[in-house]
């Protein structure tokens, strides 16, 4: 459910058209890709489809430097 929510809040839209500072995009950044990696892991155990595609996911990876130290 909390999968879904978040997709209808755009988590999934690259957040630099906001213009937010990058460590708010960041953050978003790296929310969006934990609930990406937990809807792959559920459609893999439960057997259903997940509910992101590839293709409508337009946020970019949040910065490595960044998801180390915080």
């Amino acid at each position: 459910m909390s999968l879904i929510a978040s997709a209808h809040i755009g988590v999934d839209i690259e957040p630099s058209r906001w213009r937010l500072d990058e460590k708010t995009a960041n953050l978003r950044r790296r929310v969006f890709y934990e609930c990406y990696q937990a809807d792959k892991w559920r459609s893999l155990f439960v057997g259903r489809p997940s509910y992101f595609s590839k293709v409508s996911v337009s946020c970019e990876l949040p910065d490595d430097e960044y998801a180390m130290y915080n």
